[in-house]
């Protein structure tokens, strides 16, 4: 009530300190807070500017390596080798920003100033760095496609320096890889770490073999040309021309004409009896990472056979040497019967109708004499599309011999409790009638022989026949498979 009293001087005068008690406080609040953001920004180390700028997006992208074995064998002077292969998978069309390689066992970074990095064929162009022992590859925002990009690391050329080194290119971690979509980072993951191949380099080539055979043991056909061996080479540190392949053959005394071949193309013949010696003139080429197959074929009387690899010689094609393989690979031990049975498809019919049809017309031939040599079973698989099979029976010409219903595709007919003789020639037929055909039906029929050596598991065995009361099945008899019969 005595404010009245008091001079505006006076008032005025309290009112400013208050004002610049208030100016002073804030402009100290101020600066503490500069202070502190600037204390915590110099602690915190420097970040690239897509660390600092970028949040982090929902996209993952994947990365995993390529390798097909843990070690990769070069020759000195290798051209172009690819020492890492691997794979970056996004969700979404990405930018790769950075990789870093880091490095294990190189002693001269400088064999690596012509290292290339490749997506898919394509060399790409980045900034690329060696810090200590990290090679860094800088991007400006290259472009991944969505779904799996394919990435080859390539040496120009294989160093002397490396010769009996083991070396590695390693992706550590996560922070190995930088990307982006849509001004956010991609979160990387895999099964880090993500490591090449160790990368050892070698003098010359090395040569291996190995038999494609599931049974080294089988039984052939006499007077006809039939497989008595297959096998595959392989090369580690570069690719080798084939000059000369030997196998030792015992059991055998008369000169025979002998075949090499090599996807159904024969390479190299030879005439010999217990050393069986091919010359390659037109050299048939082993690749790395790419095996090369080889049959031996020949025409043999009765008796038991056993067949070794015995030596190879090659020549580098990048180190221009001499390459040997000196060993005593079993390939086959083969029994060569005058009474093994033979089989032909000779049928005709291609046409389908209501009704009865022939689907099969199957051939057997023996030389055994009769009553010797008897069937106790045989598989037909029968896809019918448009088409209701009502019936499956198996016919020799007016006898009726079996039916057999479709299960899973397959009639399987077996005579175990009554006799099929084969004397020296049977026909077979399989026959179906047929209760609706829609207007496009087909019937598609196989005779199906086996892939694999006898199994004492009869079901697992597709055609089984007995001589003299020894069981046998079709793995490797000549003219298997039979072609196959379609009808419309």
């Amino acid at each position: 009530m005595f404010e009245h009293l008091v001079s505006q001087h006076h008032q005025n005068f309290e009112d400013n300190k208050k004002w610049r008690f208030k100016f002073y406080a804030s402009f100290f609040l101020l600066g503490v807070f500069i202070f502190t953001s600037l204390w915590i920004n110099i602690n915190s180390g420097p970040k690239s500017s897509a660390q600092t700028n970028l949040t982090i997006s929902s996209q993952k992208a994947k990365v995993f390596a390529l390798n097909k074995s843990s070690e990769s064998k070069f020759v000195l002077n290798s051209p172009k080798v690819s020492v890492f292969d691997f794979a970056i998978e996004v969700e979404e069309t990405s930018n790769l920003q950075k990789l870093v390689f880091d490095l294990e066992g190189f002693s001269d970074l400088s064999m690596l100033d012509d290292l290339i990095l490749y997506k898919d064929k394509t060399q790409i162009s980045s900034d690329v760095q060696l810090q200590d022992q990290r090679l860094v590859f800088n991007f400006s925002d290259y472009s991944l496609a969505k779904g799996t990009n394919y990435f080859h690391l390539s040496l120009a050329n294989i160093d002397q320096a490396l010769l009996g080194q083991k070396a590695k290119f390693i992706l550590t971690d996560q922070d190995n890889l930088q990307l982006s979509l849509d001004n956010q980072s991609v979160e990387v993951i895999g099964n880090f770490p993500i490591s090449s191949a160790g990368l050892l380099v070698i003098d010359q080539a090395q040569l291996f073999s190995y038999n494609n055979l599931n049974a080294k043991t089988f039984s052939i056909a006499s007077g006809v040309y039939s497989q008595l061996a297959d096998f595959s080479l392989s090369t580690q540190g570069e690719a080798v021309a084939l000059q000369k392949i030997s196998f030792d053959f015992t059991g055998h005394q008369e000169l025979t004409d002998f075949y090499l071949a090599s996807h159904g193309k024969i390479i190299a013949s030879t005439k010999a009896s217990d050393l069986i010696e091919f010359i390659l003139k037109e050299d048939a080429l082993v690749k790395i990472n790419e095996d090369l197959n080889l049959e031996l074929w020949a025409s043999l009387s009765a008796g038991q056979y056993q067949l070794n690899l015995k030596n190879i010689q090659a020549k580098g094609f990048v180190s221009g040497k001499q390459i040997s393989l000196a060993q005593n690979l079993v390939l086959s031990e083969v029994k060569v019967l005058d009474n093994l049975i033979v089989l032909e498809n000779q049928t005709n019919n291609q046409s389908l109708s209501e009704g009865w049809n022939t689907l099969f017309d199957l051939n057997l031939k023996s030389q055994a004499s009769a009553e010797k040599t008897k069937i106790h079973k045989l598989a037909w698989e029968i896809k019918n599309l448009g088409a209701n099979l009502e019936k499956v029976e198996l016919w020799s010409g007016s006898d009726f011999l079996a039916s057999a219903k479709i299960v899973n595709d397959q009639a399987v007919f077996v005579f175990w409790n009554q006799d099929l003789i084969l004397d020296q020639n049977l026909d077979l037929q399989l026959i179906a009638k047929v209760k609706f055909l829609a207007d496009d039906a087909q019937v598609q029929v196989r005779f199906l022989n086996d892939q694999k050596a006898i199994s004492e598991d009869n079901s697992a065995n597709n055609f089984l026949w007995s001589l003299d009361g020894i069981l046998y099945n079709s793995y490797l008899m000549p003219g298997l498979p039979l072609a196959p019969v379609i009808l419309n």
